[in-house]
């Protein structure tokens, strides 16, 4: 489901994406202190992609219930109307 998203809209990823808290330690071409940062990223992707399978499973849930009332009332039609005064052959019953 989501490379045919990511084509829509363009390969979009935010997972590289990092707010630098405190910048690395470097000496000599070595890192002394690995830098702090805070990655967004990974949690924009993740949030994009969570949203986008809760509403697939709202919507496969939302037909089933509706697949499901339908069925019902195939089986339990509607109850005949009991209010009229006429026997079932259609002639008017004595009150």
């Amino acid at each position: 489901m989501m490379p045919p998203i990511g084509y829509l809209t363009g390969g979009v990823d935010f997972s590289a994406h990092k707010a630098v808290l405190k910048p690395a330690v470097e000496e000599g071409g070595k890192v002394v202190k690995p830098e702090v940062a805070l990655g967004w990223g990974e949690f924009v992707n993740t949030t994009i992609q969570f949203i986008i399978v809760a509403f697939c499973l709202f919507m496969v849930i939302k037909a089933m219930n509706t697949a499901k009332a339908a069925s019902k009332r195939k089986r339990n039609p509607a109850p005949p109307n009991h209010g009229s005064r006429k026997a079932p052959d259609g002639n008017p019953r004595p009150p």
